[in-house]
């Protein structure tokens, strides 16, 4: 002991978690398994950090949904550099708008849609997007 020094620690094993044969485990103490979810974006009460939870307020329209992901798509293609992904979502692009299709024509089917209501339906359309 020196003079005017505070003593050491005392004698023993260092506090903390135990080491094994070898010292400590490599890249130091094991992270808590609570904090390595709050890392990585997930674990937490709701509203802790992290993505908002999915909005599950009811049914939704199908036909909505779908659009969505149409669009969702269009963007995707709009910023993908690699063309062999273009092509991968393009093709996913095409089948989206396909089962959109089929699922006007079989609406169209239901309420007996002619050919007089769906040229009405497409000049609409097109008056809406000026």
């Amino acid at each position: 002991m020196i003079p005017g020094m505070p003593p050491g620690p005392p004698p023993g094993p260092p506090p903390g978690p135990p080491m094994g044969p070898g010292g400590p485990p490599p890249g130091g103490p094991p992270l808590d398994p609570g904090v390595l979810m709050a890392l990585m974006g997930g674990g937490g009460p709701p509203g802790a950090g992290g993505p908002p939870p999915p909005d599950d307020s009811g049914p939704q329209d199908p036909t909505d949904l779908l659009q969505q992901a149409i669009d969702d798509l269009k963007k995707y293609m709009d910023v993908e550099t690699d063309h062999e992904d273009k092509a991968l979502a393009m093709t996913c692009w095409t089948n989206l708008q396909k089962l959109l299709a089929k699922n006007q024509q079989q609406g169209d089917a239901a309420m007996g849609t002619t050919p007089a209501h769906k040229f009405m339906r497409k000049q609409n359309a097109k008056a809406a997007a000026y």
